[in-house]
């Protein structure tokens, strides 16, 4: 009864899309591919022609709701397990956005569109005005192990000794550690979502795992897609405080900064939404007002504890701490908003030069692997010089 209110209460205009058959799931795994088209994937931006300038998605149409699933999250490669991702760029360069738009109108339209774990879609029974769709995601197991591997190859203990092969060594290193199909696959689902509140206006609800970890994540990547405000400086801060910090991200926790998760190791959740941040930066270098240093600057404090924002597993821990340490003094830093708003007041350092609030749309980035950049924030070396970010 809950989930039906839910789908009646969401929008029921037909929006570009009415009338048509067909399933979500299809789609989820057309658009997956076709993201990443010919033109994308040899010249490393998306195709103009999906640079869709038509919409402010409407903070006030579709509402992205969440819930949990109560399980962690199945194996993530590609939203279709089926399609490796090897397959992406293949099957990208033979379909035009010809082929996508034909999917778009062959999909019936629901008030509601459910992503939920494989397996979940055959428990519940829904009505004719929403839809399950199964989806596939990393899970924090994943990460962990994925980024370890990843830092072996950015920071090898051994360096390369036969520098003929030493290029072949590290990419196909850099291939096994999974890292960047991660990364290709929150992009891919969290351009599926994007594309179908913006062109069929309807709801969607990410009922996965507890909901702090991959559900931060896509709702944070759909809503930066689709609304040009959380691409600003002061969007972007909204954005995390309202999807990561007060929805309950374990930010200790997952940085290994408490006593219980010490023998588990960090898990880099936030990180590598932060990575997929840097992609749609480089794709579309004119719609974000931050700049790389800005993401640069958010991972490395992410980490460091050394300001209070990331601190701390959810915000009655933050406030219980306020209480007992007030933020007191003059060039405090405990928030890191705040230090981050006092040093653009003086300079530029983290804002886009590029930057153009003009004609700032929908943005459905490249997801292949093909189309995605090494974060060069992982081979930093700043030893001479100690850390850029202590500023």
């Amino acid at each position: 009864h809950y989930l039906a209110r839910l789908a009646n209460a969401s929008p029921s205009g037909n929006g570009d899309l009415g009338g048509t058959t067909g399933s979500l799931s299809s789609l989820l795994t057309i658009d997956s591919l076709l993201t990443a088209d010919g033109m994308s994937v040899t010249t490393g931006t998306p195709d103009a022609r999906r640079r869709n300038q038509g919409s402010d998605f409407g903070r006030h149409y579709a509402t992205s709701i969440r819930s949990s699933g109560g399980k962690p999250g199945s194996r993530g490669s590609l939203v279709n397990p089926a399609i490796p991702w090897t397959m992406a760029s293949s099957y990208g360069e033979r379909h035009s956005q010809k082929t996508l738009q034909h999917a778009l109108g062959s999909l019936t339209r629901r008030n509601l569109y459910i992503l939920v774990e494989k397996g979940h879609s055959k428990i519940f029974r829904g009505d004719k005005n929403m839809e399950f769709v199964p989806i596939s995601f990393p899970t924090t197991h994943q990460m962990k192990i994925s980024f370890k591997k990843l830092l072996r190859v950015m920071r090898p203990s051994v360096p390369f000794m036969d520098s003929s092969s030493s290029s072949s060594t590290f990419y196909r290193s850099l291939e096994e550690s999974e890292w960047l199909q991660m990364v290709s696959n929150l992009l891919s689902l969290s351009t599926s979502i994007a594309s179908v509140v913006n062109m069929q206006n309807s709801s969607v609800a990410l009922c996965i795992e507890e909901g702090w970890d991959a559900t931060c994540q896509l709702v944070s990547l759909a809503q930066l897609m689709l609304d040009p405000y959380y691409r600003t400086i002061d969007g972007f801060q909204v954005l995390i405080e309202k999807e990561w910090l007060a929805f309950g991200h374990r930010f200790s926790h997952r940085a290994n900064h408490t006593i219980s998760s010490q023998n588990s190791g960090i898990t880099p959740v936030f990180l590598i939404f932060l990575d997929a941040v840097h992609q749609l930066l480089a794709q579309f270098p004119g719609a974000f007002e931050i700049n790389d240093f800005y993401l640069r600057f958010l991972a490395y404090h992410s980490q460091s504890a050394f300001f209070r924002t990331f601190l701390l597993d959810c915000e009655s821990e933050r406030v219980h701490l306020e209480q007992l340490v007030p933020e007191t003094g003059e060039g405090h830093r405990g928030c890191i908003w705040m230090y981050i708003k006092e040093k653009t007041c003086r300079n530029t350092i983290f804002h886009n030069l590029f930057y153009s609030s003009e004609g700032q749309g929908v943005v459905l980035p490249a997801s292949s692997v093909a189309a995605l950049r090494i974060w060069t924030f992982y081979s930093e070396e700043t030893l001479s010089h100690g850390s850029p970010y202590d500023i």
